[in-house]
């Protein structure tokens, strides 16, 4: 410090002038022009320092107040959390053993999947295989609430299997003897007195969802009807729904008729079924008989991205495994659009 004040007042005394806090040296009038144009030089590079530090006070500011509005300062703002690859698969619960030969997946009843996704919430996996319509119902419930589920299904399914009738071998000679051998939901209507038949609900079953558009199907004669239709349907529906024969437990028919022989009719998946039939409870039980009008689950893989954490080949050999038709498979089965298959699970709901 002494030899900074002695420089000072050395710089004072030959007729420079200092400007008081700011530490600028100007030269006097009669300074030498030497002199002048160092002194100014100095005074540019001070100015410019303080200007730069200034500046950079205001974008540290700036920056900060940015970090503290971002509420995932580790993400871009661009970027979409439910979007973001999970690696995980979802499979729909009433596949059979499809789901247990996909490593990994987490197994859920379908109809679960569709209330979460309805309700705005993200799927919780990359692919989701199911059976249609299901994702076709979630966008469409989705869609009435102004969201989308952001799931991608392909065009063609990637396996398929009719909906069947498995008879009690017992009564099946009695149900051919009233039906003939192609058994439809008419004739087991009218044979509510003496055939017991069980179906599954349709508000959380493929199985039992198709078994209601056949149901439809058989009423009208084909596909091509609408919810206005129903004022005559409900009451054979119903019918049906209360003539369903009863059982104390068991989530599906099959597991129903293991524990209690419960029905002379069961309506279920042919794939599903067939794989029931060769299980030792089971065994000389049951029968396969061919349902009409002709229904069929086309078995899909939803995706929530681009690319899939499991292979196709992979989900079309489980399929296969279990029975179910991998090949030829160019374009879907003919069903109602959503919203007639969401009326049709309501109209059941309504029912008593």
């Amino acid at each position: 410090m002494t030899a900074v004040s002695s420089t000072v007042a050395r710089v004072a005394n030959r007729g420079q002038k200092t400007i008081e806090g700011r530490g600028w040296v100007l030269a006097p009038p009669h300074a030498s022009g030497a002199a002048r144009a160092t002194a100014t030089v100095g005074a540019v590079r001070r100015a410019l320092a303080l200007i730069v530090a200034i500046g950079m006070v205001v974008g540290a500011v700036f920056v900060r107040r940015a970090i503290d509005d971002d509420p995932n300062p580790s993400a871009s703002s661009s970027q979409d959390p439910s979007s973001q690859a999970t690696g995980k698969v979802l499979c729909a619960s009433d596949l059979g053993d499809v789901c247990t030969a996909l490593r990994d997946a987490t197994i859920e009843e379908p109809s679960l999947t569709v209330e979460r996704l309805a309700k705005g919430e993200p799927l919780g996996a990359d692919a989701w295989v199911v059976a249609g319509p299901w994702p076709q119902i979630a966008s469409e419930r989705a869609a009435r609430q102004g969201r989308s589920t952001g799931l991608t299904v392909a065009k063609s399914p990637i396996a398929r299997t009719p909906l069947a009738f498995f008879l009690r071998t017992a009564a099946a000679d009695a149900v051919r003897g009233q039906c003939g051998a192609a058994i439809d939901w008419k004739c087991l209507l009218k044979s509510a007195a003496s055939v017991r038949v069980d179906f599954e609900d349709p508000s959380t079953s493929t199985a039992g969802l198709l078994a209601v558009i056949q149901q439809a199907a058989s009423f009208y004669g084909s596909f091509d009807f609408g919810s206005n239709d129903f004022r005559l349907f409900d009451r054979e529906l119903a019918q049906l729904k209360s003539g369903r024969a009863p059982a104390p437990s068991g989530a599906t028919v099959f597991e129903r008729f293991a524990l209690f022989s419960h029905a002379d009719v069961l309506s279920g998946l042919t794939a599903v079924g067939n794989q029931q039939l060769q299980r030792a409870q089971f065994k000389d039980k049951l029968v396969p008989a061919t349902a009409g009008p002709t229904v069929v689950a086309d078995a899909v893989i939803a995706l929530t991205v681009n690319t899939s954490p499991v292979k196709n080949d992979d989900v079309r050999t489980a399929f296969a495994k279990a029975g179910w038709t991998t090949t030829g498979l160019d374009s879907p089965a003919d069903v109602p659009t959503a919203d007639v298959v969401i009326a049709l699970q309501d109209l059941w709901k309504g029912l008593r």
